[in-house]
């Protein structure tokens, strides 16, 4: 069932789902979890870099010395990626997949959690100097 998936980065997840007696309540063992595990990228960049629909679900980047852009995918309902900036004095704009708009400015040690709703990007959660 769909509404109980998540797309992270480039793996969708059912993190609850009913269990075969169909319980309706939270706690109730007629529920199944399951732990989630994504994949993740560690990055020094040497340019902008641009998010693709089938990466991971975790970036940990460094700017490599500049301020960088970082582009996301185009947008697909329920997609999110977590955006981190390892580095020390540069600057990672997150940035929707136009290219133009900047949803985030991360400094160092800064992360965001950008999500689409299938018609653009939002930040979801930030720790950041700038979120516009």
């Amino acid at each position: 069932d769909a509404s109980n998936t998540m797309v992270l980065g480039n793996a969708s997840v059912t993190v609850i789902r009913p269990g075969s007696d169909g319980g309706a309540a939270l706690g109730s063992s007629a529920f199944t979890y399951e732990k989630v595990f994504c994949d993740a990228n560690r990055q020094t960049l040497a340019a902008d870099k641009t998010i693709a629909a089938g990466d991971p679900f975790w970036h940990n980047l460094d700017p490599g010395g500049a301020n960088r852009n970082v582009d996301l995918p185009a947008e697909v309902k329920g997609m999110t990626f977590v955006i981190a900036n390892r580095g020390g004095a540069n600057t990672l704009a997150v940035r929707d997949d136009s290219g133009v708009t900047t949803l985030v400015t991360l400094a160092g040690d800064e992360a965001a959690l950008v999500g689409s709703d299938g018609t653009g990007w939002i930040v979801l959660y930030g720790r950041a100097a700038t979120i516009t």
